[in-house]
């Protein structure tokens, strides 16, 4: 596991699916102590 982002806190726009979901599963391997995402509807979170 890679510590780059370890015990930083992230928010991502557009989290919910494609990129934004992708970048978000990135950070949590790469150690990130927090990530945040945010989407356009609830349903898809």
């Amino acid at each position: 596991m890679s510590t780059k982002f370890l015990d930083h806190v992230s928010v991502v726009t557009g989290g919910s699916t494609g990129i934004g979901f992708s970048i978000a599963q990135a950070l949590i391997a790469q150690g990130a102590k927090r990530v945040y995402i945010t989407g356009r509807s609830a349903r898809t979170l």
